[in-house]
């Protein structure tokens, strides 16, 4: 008698790490490469600067209603693609917003066009990760 296999198929771990790092190069790597090459100004990884403070207070808001936009959705429609989708669209409001402050104030126009094609390569790849977590992880 056969067992059933438990957990991700064979082969899984090492397709996953080939996502994030696909997913790493284009959200973190090719932006930081086009800033430098557009000579567009640097921006910190891991916190957020503000051009003025009224982009303060338009991402914070941003947030804020982000978050209890996303406390309803879940409570509401709580399926696997919520906790991806909602974030997602948060995130992708705050960069458009960013986008539209730097075009509107920033001294270099640089900036907002590379804020623009990082818009695009987060859809790509966020796109791209539910196709293949709809493909390999809701498949088991």
């Amino acid at each position: 008698m056969e067992m059933e296999q438990y957990g991700p198929p064979p082969g899984f771990w090492l397709d996953f790490l080939n996502v994030m790092a696909l997913v790493i190069y284009m959200v973190i790597l090719i932006p930081s490469f086009l800033r430098r090459i557009m000579k567009a100004d640097k921006q910190p990884l891991f916190f957020h600067s503000y051009l003025n403070p009224l982009h303060k207070k338009g991402a914070i808001g941003i947030r804020i209603v982000g978050l209890i936009a996303f406390i309803i959705l879940v409570i509401l429609y709580p399926t696997q693609y919520t906790l991806f989708v909602v974030p997602f669209v948060i995130n992708m409001t705050e960069l458009g917003f960013r986008a539209y402050m730097e075009w509107d104030v920033s001294d270099n126009r640089s900036n907002y066009k590379v804020t623009l094609i990082e818009i695009f390569l987060s859809t790509l790849a966020i796109s791209w990760v539910l196709w293949w977590l709809g493909n390999n992880v809701m498949s088991w």
